[in-house]
């Protein structure tokens, strides 16, 4: 410093503050317009519910027409090949098998269907299977 002028930074000093001042104000204006453009939620979100199959009870009042209709059972509804299967009682190859991939299901509906679910008609059989569908 000795004959040497001294620098004035002042100027420098001075844009670089305007210049982040104004970088700063372009970012808010930004986030605040993506806010506003966002597009708004349909339907209902749904949440990590846990969904528990309950089998329906029984008619109360069975028509004669569909007991002597050869939909008697008893069935047994369960995993069958990555599907589900229905199978009769004492049979191995099931008479019916739905386009579900048990893999898409929940793991308390697999546990269940791993055991098997007991139907007695063909009617009983079609609701359990529209519960997975």
């Amino acid at each position: 410093m000795d004959d040497k002028k001294q620098k004035d930074y002042k100027r420098p000093t001075l844009l670089a503050v305007l210049v982040t001042a104004a970088a700063l104000l372009v970012t808010l204006l930004s986030l605040s317009l993506k806010g506003g453009a966002a597009v708004p939620v349909q339907g209902k979100p749904t949440g990590h519910d846990t969904v528990y199959y309950t089998p329906k009870p029984a008619a109360s009042q069975g028509s004669p027409a569909a007991s002597s209709s050869g939909e008697e059972g008893p069935y047994r509804v369960t995993l069958y090949q990555g599907k589900i299967g229905v199978f009769r009682e004492g049979e191995t190859e099931p008479c019916l098998v739905s386009d579900v991939d048990v893999f898409l299901l929940p793991q308390e509906d697999v546990a269940l269907l791993k055991e098997g679910l007991s139907a007695q008609t063909l009617t009983e059989v079609r609701a359990i299977l529209e519960d997975y569908e």
